[in-house]
């Protein structure tokens, strides 16, 4: 194995391994930003929605970005396959564990 591939393969496992994390990220982030800028607005009442807050700006601004990161769903879907995944592996070599002791 050349140097090149060593490096490929060691980035490609970094990423892997963080994968479930940043998907975590992508979900919880833009929800609690998500919440605490519709309090915000709540408590500022009508001021919240006037142009001349940043609150409207901000509110628009993250949307776009909740849009552009993808749907939450997916991130979701890629958690929840991860954790299957996990649990499979560990449920498999608990059976081989059992296995090879009889």
């Amino acid at each position: 194995m050349d140097e090149n591939e060593h490096h490929h393969r060691h980035h490609h496992h970094f990423g892997q391994q963080f994968r479930q994390d940043i998907a975590l990220i992508k979900v919880a982030v833009p929800h609690y930003t998500f919440q605490v800028l519709d309090r915000a607005i709540q408590i500022n009442g009508a001021a919240g929605l006037c142009q001349d807050t940043i609150l409207p700006k901000a509110y628009c601004s993250l949307r776009s970005l909740r849009i552009a990161d993808g749907p939450d769903a997916v991130h979701k879907r890629t958690i929840a396959l991860m954790e299957i995944s996990k649990w499979k592996k560990k449920l498999l070599m608990k059976e081989t564990q059992q296995m090879s002791r009889l």
